[in-house]
């Protein structure tokens, strides 16, 4: 739901307004999201009760979906070339804002951060890029709709076992990638 309503709020404004307007949009209600959710800074308490009473979290299309939208749509426009310092920056600024919501925050769980932003922006430019790179993109495909399905049962099995958010996180994501990557590769021989 929070895809289809950002899809149709970025169509709904992108008729109106041009496509830097939407960006500036979109990284406005982004860093709200992040704020009220990741960082747990809350707003005047009459508006923080609205805004509850209408959207419950801001894991929704509006704080979180609507700015990767208008960046999909942006790099669908313009076809940016892949920024490998982009991946860097987006990997330290990753490393640094976790260390800071685990040590100083004591956050176990962590829905969106501002690094995801540079991360996914570079991610969605190399997927754009694909033709560029030698990719199977068909397996990429598959590999993150298994992961999307699959990583969360591993997130409640290794938090179980693991009580270092760093270990776990990296665990997650291994056996994630992993796991997708053996069912896509089983699939494709043996037909389900």
């Amino acid at each position: 739901p929070s895809l289809m309503f950002a899809i149709f709020f970025v169509q709904l404004l992108g008729r109106r307004i041009n496509n830097n307007s939407l960006l500036h949009i979109g990284l406005l209600l982004y860093i709200v999201g992040v704020l009220v959710d990741t960082y747990s800074i809350l707003f005047p308490d009459i508006l923080w009760r609205i805004y509850n009473e209408v959207f419950l979290t801001t894991r929704n299309g509006l704080f979180f979906g609507f700015v990767f939208v208008v960046i999909g749509k942006l790099i669908a426009e313009d076809k940016p070339k892949i920024n490998h310092n982009l991946l860097i920056t987006g990997l330290v600024m990753a490393l640094l804002e976790s260390i800071y919501l685990i040590a100083w925050k004591s956050k176990s769980l962590v829905n969106m951060d501002f690094s995801s932003l540079l991360l996914v922006f570079w991610i969605m430019c190399l997927l754009n890029n694909i033709d560029a790179i030698d990719i199977d993109g068909k397996l990429c495909r598959n590999m993150s709709t298994i992961i999307f399905c699959i990583h969360p049962w591993y997130i409640v099995l290794v938090k179980k076992v693991i009580n270092n958010p760093f270990l776990g996180t990296a665990i997650v994501l291994g056996v994630s990638v992993f796991s997708s990557y053996m069912v896509t590769l089983l699939s494709r021989k043996y037909k389900w």
